[in-house]
């Protein structure tokens, strides 16, 4: 996301706009919807149906609150890699625990425990924003923005040149004997 804003020349939304979730700051949440939502969602399944119905109606509190969680998590280091290129070292993430093998790493699957609560602050967060009326505002310009974009174009999804593999079936051999 990052890249792609610096590619256009255009500001990079902050972390903070982000955050601010319905209130769209800066064109922020709109953004975070473009790039990061799709991805936590299913891209491929979802991208059309993000054309379709609300945000509200496709992601769970959960979904979002995941997909800002990551964001939150390695922001330092993304913004500090686009920042500077040829780096070899970079910041830690802010709530994952990176390649640790320590038992209370695995025990939450990576995830500092900093990292659970966070999830739940922004969950509830997502939770109140959404009875907002700066958020259903929101999520109805976003709607007629999508829709309007695509309006034009039929939306479809390219697997790529596909492979057809024929596979043998040796299994039947040995019963035969």
């Amino acid at each position: 996301m990052i890249k792609h804003f610096e590619d256009k020349e255009e500001a990079v939304p902050s972390l903070a706009d982000i955050l601010s979730l319905g209130q769209n700051e800066e064109e922020a949440y709109k953004a975070f919807c473009d790039y990061i939502l799709p991805s936590v969602c299913g891209r491929k399944t979802n991208q059309v149906k993000f054309n379709e119905i609300k945000i509200c109606e496709i992601a769970t509190p959960s979904d979002e609150a995941f997909g800002l969680l990551l964001l939150e998590n390695a922001w330092d280091r993304w913004s500090y890699q686009a920042a500077n290129p040829e780096a070899e070292t970079f910041p830690t993430t802010k709530y994952s625990n990176e390649g640790s093998t320590a038992r209370i790493a695995k025990m939450y699957a990576g995830w500092k425990s900093s990292g659970l609560h966070r999830f739940n602050d922004l969950q509830k967060q997502v939770k109140e924003d959404r009875t907002t009326s700066d958020r259903m505002e929101f999520e109805l310009n976003y709607l007629n923005a999508r829709q309007a974009s695509t309006s034009n174009k039929r939306q479809r999804i390219s697997y790529g040149v596909m492979e057809y593999v024929s596979v043998d079936n040796d299994l039947d051999d040995d019963l035969e004997d």
